[in-house]
């Protein structure tokens, strides 16, 4: 049954979510954050997160992968992609494909990345059995949109209690007028995954099974974070008013 997973992975996503999602929904950002977008089990897109050892595919449980961002001497980012036979990515690895910004390709396909901002991501457990045994960790880039035209975009999604793969109409299959992964065209959070496992997605008549093991969310920008300093000055300065009369 599995052999035919990864192809029907673009179309069952489309025909699957079709009962269960809706449009008209508003989606969650989580930007500022560094990722890069490849492929999950060969066919579906997906931002992963920088320097986390990760599993890129459902169908192999022997070969992690590390993403890394580098400058060069003339400041130029590249992204490398390593590939290893540890599960936490230790000692020697194989280089399997790099990008820089030079010749990165269009925002949310393969290749495409951020690296000036922050490490935040979504780990999460994907598995093909109920218990999650065998599971492969993914680690999600948040807020980085993965372009799928023959399906749904996809974008990550964290918070303390949960973590959501988001999908998305895309501009060119659905003919809309809107920039790839925007809020307001959030067809559904067709994959949720929570703190035990649970059925975490059907794709066509094969379920997918998972779990949330992390979410590191930091501050994203100098503007938040001078936003959260103002809030606390105003509250003190509220305070010593309200004691001085």
């Amino acid at each position: 049954m599995w052999t035919l997973f990864a192809s029907a992975l673009l179309l069952a996503g489309r025909v699957a979510a079709q009962s269960a999602c809706v449009t008209g929904q508003t989606g969650q950002t989580q930007s500022g954050n560094n990722y890069v977008v490849d492929y999950f089990t060969g066919a579906l897109l997906f931002s992963y997160a920088i320097d986390k050892c990760t599993g890129i595919s459902l169908l192999d449980a022997t070969t992690w992968y590390k993403y890394t961002c580098e400058q060069d001497d003339d400041e130029m980012w590249w992204v490398t992609k390593t590939s290893y036979t540890s599960a936490t990515c230790t000692g020697d690895g194989t280089e399997v494909d790099t990008w820089s910004e030079a010749d990165v390709g269009d925002a949310g396909t393969v290749g495409y990345f951020k690296c000036d901002g922050n490490d935040n991501y979504a780990g999460v457990e994907i598995s093909i059995d109920e218990t999650c045994a065998a599971s492969v960790t993914v680690y999600g880039g948040l807020g980085g949109c993965a372009q799928n035209p023959n399906s749904y975009d996809t974008k990550f999604y964290c918070s303390s209690t949960s973590a959501l793969v988001q999908l998305y109409l895309n501009p060119t299959t659905w003919n809309i007028s809107a920039p790839i992964c925007d809020d307001t065209e959030l067809y559904c959070n067709k994959w949720t995954f929570g703190s035990t496992c649970a059925l975490s997605a059907s794709l066509g008549s094969d379920p997918v099974y998972g779990k949330m093991t992390s979410c590191s969310i930091m501050e994203t920008t100098a503007e938040s974070s001078a936003s959260s300093h103002f809030t606390v000055l105003s509250v003190i300065i509220a305070l010593v008013a309200s004691l001085m009369h």
